[in-house]
């Protein structure tokens, strides 16, 4: 959900720069310098998502593993 979020925001501010590009270059500058932590947040939120899935996979064999082994 964080990285959904993050980069929905990350989006955001990407058109905010891209809309005062040619008017007001500051303003873009600005926006464009508030998207770059959002960025950077989003891809250690990505990072983390993918090890806990790997995790979870992991796990999951375990449970299913010592289920098949006390079964029989």
């Amino acid at each position: 959900m964080r990285f959904m979020f993050d980069s929905l925001e990350g989006l955001r501010w990407y058109i905010a720069g891209a809309r005062y590009n040619a008017e007001k270059p500051d303003e873009a500058q600005k926006a464009l310098d508030k998207r770059g932590p959002i960025i950077e947040r989003c891809r250690h939120e990505k990072f983390a998502a993918a090890s806990f899935l790997l995790l979870g996979a992991v796990i999951m064999a375990l449970a299913s593993i010592s289920a098949f082994l006390c079964t029989g």
